[in-house]
């Protein structure tokens, strides 16, 4: 009595799975759909470890090349640096796609049994080594100059190096030298944008103006003249020629696979610092003055 009971519940949900199944016209999905569904899921996967790889390059080429001895010549603290200096939307893209890759992974067949630290770090070391290997070939430098066209929000280095060293009304210039004048204190600078800069240099040493030479390419800081209208009265000039300078002045075309800070020889004193009370008010002014003692 007992097993004939246990039997017809049974029974009865077997007739109504089949009577569901007749109903909704439910037929069963052939081998090759699913061996698909995986095959994409997995290549998806695998794009979201390439792009991964590309944020990484793009990543190491801005965070080696940016200046960050530089970090309170246009910012307010090296909080307020770090945020327009880092790539964060490169690094949320990062992120995001890590995770993208862990979601594909999980709903593949067996991808339950793996762990979402174990993932991620298969995901992040993946991404790191590719990106690695990327940046060695100059991707990371190509990428950050051509993503300016398809992400609002992304400033390649080139495009910020020229946002802040052609602003002579905020008292930053940059460019090559094309005239030292000895019979008066004077620099004139081509700058980013191929606009000439007067450039007041009264205050730096004897020394340090024998040491400015037509053809370097400068970073200077200063105020507005005092006695030479419409010129830049210098208190900080840098005299470090790197890649992305020179790429902003446009003397390098067509070579960012060259792109490496320190392929261009520096002078022995790369840094002047003018003496003047006056030059006192700018932020930096005073960090940089015990380099001239």
């Amino acid at each position: 009595m007992s097993d004939t009971m246990q039997k017809e519940p049974r029974k009865d949900i077997t007739q109504c799975v089949f009577a569901r199944i007749q109903e909704e016209g439910i037929t069963p999905k052939p081998k090759w759909h699913f061996l698909m569904r995986e095959g994409v899921v997995w290549s998806l996967g695998g794009v979201s470890v390439a792009v991964g790889a590309l944020a990484v390059a793009v990543t190491l080429f801005e965070v080696r090349n940016t200046r960050w001895e530089m970090y309170d010549v246009a910012h307010t603290s090296f909080i307020d640096f770090c945020m327009d200096a880092v790539p964060f939307i490169w690094l949320g893209t990062f992120a995001l796609f890590a995770v993208v890759a862990y979601a594909f992974v999980r709903s593949t067949k067996g991808g339950y049994r793996y762990r979402f630290e174990t993932l991620m770090a298969v995901s992040l070391v993946a991404s790191g080594v590719c990106g690695v290997v990327l940046y060695s070939t100059g991707a990371g430098a190509f990428l950050d100059e051509e993503m300016d066209a398809y992400m609002p929000l992304h400033h390649s280095l080139v495009e910020r190096e020229r946002m802040v060293w052609e602003s002579p009304g905020e008292g930053r210039i940059a460019g090559i030298v094309r005239e030292v004048s000895f019979a008066e204190p004077l620099v004139w600078i081509e700058g980013l944008g191929g606009t000439p800069h007067a450039l007041d240099v009264s205050d730096f040493s004897l020394e340090d103006r024998r040491v400015m030479r037509v053809g370097d390419m400068v970073r200077v800081i200063g105020i507005p003249s005092t006695t030479t209208a419409h010129a830049l009265h210098g208190c900080l000039m840098f005299m470090v020629s790197d890649d992305i300078l020179r790429k902003a002045h446009g003397a390098l075309q067509n070579e960012m696979h060259k792109m490496h800070v320190g392929m261009v020889t520096e002078p022995e004193r790369n840094i002047l610092v003018a003496r003047t009370t006056e030059c006192r008010s700018i932020r930096p002014y005073t960090r940089f003055l015990p380099l001239a003692q």
